[in-house]
């Protein structure tokens, strides 16, 4: 089961077992700008020592219908570590919304 957000002017799939960004489409144009072909990779934090992207589960929790709907993700990247982000399209808006936050 893929997560899918959807407006008049956007169309957004999202990977349920990683999170990952998957589909985006906009409608207007009737443009795919995701080919889908490789396996993506749904965050990657860096620091001092590199960039990661690593994690050992995923979760997420679909928001009720209102003015925009959205999703809530997590990452389980190591015990005490976590990657938390929301995705949100408002209805009529061309835009999609991201935040993310590394919670430890």
């Amino acid at each position: 089961m893929d997560m899918v957000l959807e407006n008049s002017h956007i169309m957004l799939q999202l990977d349920a077992d990683t999170g990952a960004i998957i589909k985006l489409r906009d409608k207007a144009k009737q443009h795919n700008y995701i080919a889908g072909a490789a396996k993506p990779i749904p965050f990657i934090i860096e620091d001092e020592n590199g960039a990661d992207s690593a994690y050992t589960s995923f979760s997420f929790t679909r928001w009720p219908a209102g003015e925009g709907s959205g999703y809530s993700l997590c990452w389980q990247v190591k015990p005490g570590v976590q990657v938390r982000s929301t995705v949100q399209l408002m209805e009529g808006e061309p835009e999609i919304r991201f935040t993310s936050q590394v919670v430890n």
